[in-house]
């Protein structure tokens, strides 16, 4: 017997030899533009003093390994990939070197973006200058929190906004966010607490929300306002979810949570929807594998982004007691890479509720078809693919097919109705380095086609355009860009002809 026991002692003895720990965790932090970048100029010293630098205690907090833990090599590239959601950092680079004396060293090298973000897009509508005006202060007190402030002048509204965002509010990956807004029309308060699957080993998930909105909201029909009513908006939900199954390439949870929803609307002009209150009991189930591929130059020049080929699915079931009512949604993703650096990625979710007067059912779907291609200077074709199919529809819910749609060269609100397709294909051309180690200047060539209707689909809008691109890859995912599109088709409230747009994101 004591044999045995010798021989089950040597093999864990030999196995806990052969485990790999985690040993030196080093990080190497390099700020807005390091020597090498300029760093003798002026402007880049001024800018790096007043730039919030990112600390090492920061970015040690969000790494899913300490020294002396086992070596996972999967924990290694989520953290990788987390750290990169930090909109403050540019570049991210988690590498492990060889094993040596049972242990494995970690370097970490992070460069820092701007700290001070301005986002704007500019439109001219009927003569009528529309604008979306943002400032957000980004890595508050280094706590990797934001600040951000919004002023937007739209065709019936004007809204101003205050939002703060905090990422660790009771530790790492547990993100608090808070808006205060006051419309010309009304007001909004949202609060939220989630702490989500930042992990495979990530155990428990959590959600909880608070929002009221008070606004004019309006309907429309052929361009033009139809109705418009007064709308009071309150939720209140709180979701849970555990993880039975995981391993690094696959996690499934089980979910529960409650939802209250009231909405009522008071009559300006026109007809107002029905008023709806829902006391959702739901549970529901998630499986999500993950597949990452990464590619700078798609939609934010050098800035690499992280596109999650693997499938998921998720289904949840709720009923309301109030009403007798019931509800089912869920949602869907598959990619596939179709080479090195060329993929496609689908997306679909439906909703339908489910009562003998009080129903409303919506499917949507949406596709990317991304190739980067070799070239002397870098090349990326895009394409997607919208479509949304409603049915039972509240009053209130409808599809526009327009400038802020995927058209870019129809008015807001041009087409209208309960079902939606939009196509979009962009060929991207980028210079492949950063002038003044500031910007990258590209171009795009662009066609755009769609509509919304009631009936059935059968006399797509479209345009064309060119435009240029001002990529920063210091600012998060900054992109600016100008368009001129020529419109093929009339609109109810404008005939066919050139259309020109500033914004600070892409189209699609």
């Amino acid at each position: 017997m004591w044999r045995v026991c010798m021989v089950i002692a040597l093999l864990a003895s030999s196995a806990r030899a052969d485990t790999l720990r985690i040993g030196t965790i080093t990080v190497n932090l390099t700020p807005l533009f390091s020597a090498a970048e300029g760093g003798t100029a002026g402007l880049y010293r001024i800018a790096d003093r007043i730039q919030v630098r990112t600390r090492e205690a920061l970015i040690r907090r969000f790494l899913l390994f300490d020294e002396g833990d086992e070596f996972d090599e999967a924990k290694l590239r989520e953290s990788e990939r987390n750290l990169r959601q930090l909109d403050f950092l540019e570049f991210v680079s988690i590498k492990a070197s060889p094993p040596h004396d049972g242990v494995v060293d970690v370097i970490v090298e992070t460069h820092d973006a701007f700290t001070t973000d301005i986002n704007a897009d500019f439109s001219n509508d009927g003569g009528r200058a529309l604008y979306d005006f943002e400032v957000t202060q980004k890595n508050l007190f280094n706590r990797g929190g934001d600040i951000d402030l919004r002023v937007a002048n739209g065709l019936y509204r004007r809204t101003t906004s205050l939002e703060v965002v905090d990422p660790e509010m009771f530790g790492p990956y547990w993100t608090a966010r808070a808006l205060a807004a006051i419309s010309s029309d009304g007001n909004e308060q949202r609060l939220s607490v989630e702490r989500p699957l930042y992990s495979y080993a990530t155990k428990l998930t959590a959600l909880a929300s608070i929002d009221h909105l008070l606004q004019d909201a309006r309907t429309y029909r052929s361009g033009v306002i139809d109705s418009i009513f007064r709308q009071s908006h309150g939720e209140a939900a709180i979701q849970a979810g555990r993880v039975i199954q995981t391993r690094p390439a696959i996690t499934t949870r089980v979910l529960a949570g409650i939802d209250f929803v009231d909405d009522s609307f008071g009559t300006i002009t026109g007809a107002a929807p029905d008023a709806r209150h829902f006391r959702w009991l739901e549970v529901g189930i998630d499986r999500t594998r993950f597949n990452f591929i990464t590619l700078d130059h798609v939609d934010y020049g050098l800035r690499k982004q992280d596109f999650n080929l693997g499938a998921h699915a998720a289904v949840f079931g709720a009923v309301s007691p109030r009403g007798s009512v019931s509800r089912v949604r869920g949602d869907a993703s598959y990619g596939r890479q179709l080479g090195a650096f060329s993929f496609l990625i689908t997306r679909a979710s439906g909703t339908g509720r489910f009562h003998a007067t009080n129903r409303n059912a919506i499917f949507s779907s949406d596709t990317r078809f991304i190739v980067k291609l070799p070239a002397k200077y870098p090349e990326t074709f895009v394409a997607h693919a919208h479509l949304d199919v409603g049915w039972n529809l509240d009053r209130d819910v409808q599809f526009f097919a327009d400038g802020q749609n995927g058209l870019r060269a129809y008015p807001d609100f041009a087409f209208e109705g309960s079902r939606r397709i939009v196509l979009n294909a962009e060929h991207r051309v980028f210079l492949g380095r950063e002038l003044l180690d500031f910007f990258e200047p590209g171009a795009a060539a662009f066609v755009d086609s769609g509509e919304a209707v009631t009936g059935g689909f059968g006399h797509p809008k479209t345009d064309f355009g060119v435009g240029l691109r001002f990529s920063i890859a210091r600012l998060e995912a900054a992109m600016l860009r100008f368009d001129v599109a020529y419109a093929v088709n009339d609109s109810p409230n404008r005939r066919h002809g050139l259309q020109f747009s500033f914004a600070t994101v892409q189209a699609f």
